[in-house]
C-alpha cells in the first residue's frame, strides 16, 4: 500500500475513533455548540499543539481532545509513520443544529498533499434499524427475527 493511501486510512482512522464512543468527544464538542451557540469547533490532533490554550472549552472537551491527540499519535505510529511526516493534523467539528453535525479530519503530509476524511453524523450511523443484529440474521438464515447462534 502506497505511503498516500496509508495517510488517508490515517485521517480516516482518526476521524472515526473521533466520533466513535470510544473517542467520546462528540457529546462534548455538540454540548459546546449548543451552550455557546458556536457553528464550529477545530481542535488540533498534533500534541505539540496544546488544546488546553484554547480559553474557551470546556475542561471535558479538553480532556477528550488529549485523549484522541494520543490515538492520533498511535494510530500514525502503527500506520509507519512519524511525527514529522504530518505537519498539520486537525479535527474540525460543525454543528448542524441539536446533536447533528459534520466532522471533518485534514491532515497535510511533510510532501504537501492533503487527506481529508470526512462523515455526517446523520448519514453515517446505520442507526434507523431497531434490531442491530436484524442484518446478521438475514445473512445467516435469510430470514429476520430468527434466533442467533
Amino acid at each position: 500500500m502506497s505511503k498516500e493511501a496509508k495517510l488517508k486510512g490515517v485521517a480516516h482512522n482518526a476521524m472515526d475513533h473521533a466520533v466513535s464512543g470510544l473517542g467520546f468527544l462528540t457529546p462534548h464538542v455538540t454540548q459546546y455548540c449548543a451552550a455557546s451557540g458556536a457553528r464550529c469547533v477545530r481542535l488540533s490532533l498534533l500534541s505539540s499543539e496544546s488544546v488546553s490554550s484554547l480559553q474557551d472549552l470546556p475542561k471535558p472537551l479538553v480532556l477528550a481532545a488529549q485523549a484522541c491527540q494520543e490515538k492520533f499519535a498511535q494510530i500514525l505510529a502503527s500506520a509507519g509513520f512519524q511525527s514529522g511526516d504530518v505537519i498539520t493534523a486537525h479535527l474540525e467539528f460543525e454543528s448542524q443544529g441539536g446533536e447533528a453535525f459534520t466532522c471533518r479530519c485534514v491532515l497535510h503530509s511533510a510532501r504537501g498533499k492533503e487527506f481529508i476524511a470526512e462523515m455526517n453524523s446523520e448519514t453515517y450511523w446505520s442507526s434507523k434499524r431497531e434490531d442491530p443484529f436484524d442484518a446478521l440474521r438475514k445473512l445467516r438464515h435469510g430470514r429476520t427475527k430468527a434466533p442467533l447462534p
